[in-house]
């Protein structure tokens, strides 16, 4: 038999062995990096980390849960540089033995927190609590309360917003393996943070009206949509973002999550609406009216119709929030004394009026222990400018979550001794 002429001696298939040699030693790289990542997976335990000092708990010490929104889970940053983790560390360091849990959960409203507080509390027995919510109320309307007709009711949001399968993982057994594979995982992390990065940089000439329009077309995916919502509010652009979500609500389809179990578009168009100059609640009823005149479907839609309702009944509504919150701090701070835990109420570093006002009044009512972060950081931004402090949608920095934590820890401390 002749040999082809396409492949050289000591050749396979035409491929040179240096090429061969190249892409094996590439493969056994890959599959020890894989290796490698799985193991740390066991000790990470897979997810971002929530609980810090297991081993000490099981020792007999005390836990301290940490309660709240998007500024305690650590918004933006990284599970180990939020204040809860923080706080461990310098407790720690104290050699004062704790376990710190980080009870945050981003866009959480007061009553979310209750719902699960009572949990926590028979879960972790805390020695100390540190409680800290509200930004959330005057915008986030869901609730535990099914029959409640001033809230939209999800119990599974969470595992909805959490089973993140992007349609690219459909497929075949290999296509999906490769892509739940740890290496894919982490580069796609690597470059979800520098596109996200990208969108920043670029955050300056997004267009609201084209994104919108390009969604309409079918040009831009939810999951792309959401990125630029996202960039809009990191550089506090709220009017745009604020028209983003409403031209994004007018195109969505009765059969997008958007339509009525993703809430995302609700919580950016009334949060962003608490922050913007140009729209009033009689507007923005106005404009939600004008679309369901448009589209008549959207009548079955409870989310929708709850959000309008929310617009159209303003005033009331934000003196039921206002009531909600109160009555809420104060069940915690009644349900922390019946466990015999000792509650320390912080206020939010940033400008949450309504939310650090119900705070303090909380702790003078109850003779609690109250942290000022809002002053503290006022005076920390007055010395070191505000960005060293706090990002653009007024979550704190690495720098600010060491600050809270560095503020608390005396209080945790005599707590703890």
């Amino acid at each position: 038999m002749s040999q082809n002429k396409t492949d050289k001696p000591g050749s396979f298939g035409g491929i040179a062995p240096d090429l061969l040699k190249s892409f094996a030693a590439l493969l056994v790289l890959l599959l020890l990096l894989e290796g490698a990542l799985r193991v740390a997976g066991r000790f990470y335990g897979g997810a971002r980390p929530s609980v810090f000092g297991e081993s000490e708990a099981r020792a007999g010490a005390p836990t301290v849960l940490c309660v709240g929104d998007s500024y305690t889970y650590g918004g933006n940053v990284s599970g180990t540089e939020a204040y809860p983790h923080r706080l461990w560390l310098a407790l720690r360091d104290n050699k004062i033995p704790a376990r710190v849990v980080n009870g945050g959960h981003c866009e959480y409203n007061s009553s979310q927190l209750l719902d699960e507080f009572r949990g926590n509390l028979e879960k972790f027995r805390p020695r100390v609590v540190v409680l800290l919510a509200g930004s959330s109320d005057k915008w986030n309307l869901l609730g535990p309360q099914a029959s409640d007709p001033g809230v939209v009711f999800r119990r599974n949001y969470d595992a909805q917003m959490s089973a993140d399968v992007p349609p690219f993982h459909r497929g075949g057994a290999f296509k999906r393996a490769l892509l739940s594979s740890r290496v894919y995982k982490m580069y796609r992390g690597i470059a979800e943070n520098l596109r996200f990065r990208s969108l920043l940089r670029t955050a300056e000439t997004i267009r609201a009206e084209k994104l919108a329009a390009d969604y309409a077309a079918g040009k831009l995916e939810e999951e792309e949509m959401h990125t630029y919502l996202e960039a809009l509010l990191y550089r506090s652009r709220y009017e745009e973002l604020f028209e983003l979500a409403l031209g994004a609500l007018k195109s969505v389809s009765p059969d997008s999550p958007l339509f009525s179990s993703d809430l995302s578009l609700y919580f950016v168009l009334s949060a962003s609406f608490q922050y913007q100059d140009k729209y009033s609640a009689a507007e923005t009823a106005a404009r939600l009216e004008s679309l369901l005149a448009a589209r008549p479907e959207f009548a079955g839609s409870e989310p929708f119709v709850k959000y309008l309702n929310f617009f159209k009944q303003h005033s009331r509504m934000e003196a039921r929030f206002e009531n909600r919150l109160r009555d809420n701090i104060e069940e915690m701070a009644n349900l922390a004394a019946r466990y015999k835990a000792r509650l320390v109420i912080m206020n939010y570093p940033s400008t949450h009026a309504l939310a650090n006002r119900l705070l303090a009044a909380a702790a003078g009512r109850h003779k609690l222990t109250f942290i000022d972060n809002h002053a503290k950081f006022e005076e920390l931004i007055k010395a070191g400018g505000r960005d060293r402090y706090l990002m653009g949608d007024d979550h704190a920095t690495p720098a600010g979550h060491q600050e809270m934590a560095d503020l608390l820890l005396p209080e945790i401390k005599k707590a703890l001794q």
